[in-house]
């Protein structure tokens, strides 16, 4: 099933806060790291890790930065155009 683009990062979104609320924040990077990527398979969504990104111009793309470290994870939530 294909989904347009705000679905799957609302997908996303939710399997990270979902992660955030049972691990809560201050942990290692790979542990959240880890935890998202049992979720985000869990909910059947396909993705990959520690993937280099080069920047384009031209040809924009919605990337998420995700910050665990804060109380409130939308706080840590950052869309950007990659």
């Amino acid at each position: 099933m294909l989904l347009h683009g705000t679905t799957i990062t609302e997908r996303i979104i939710g399997c990270a806060i979902d992660v955030h609320k049972v691990l809560g924040p201050g942990l290692l990077e790979s542990v959240y790291e880890e935890a998202l990527c049992v979720e985000l398979t869990d909910c059947e969504l396909t993705f990959s890790r520690q993937v280099a990104t080069y920047l384009r111009v031209l040809n924009m793309r919605v990337g998420l930065l995700l910050n665990f470290n804060v109380a409130v994870l939308r706080h840590g939530i950052r869309r950007v155009v990659v």
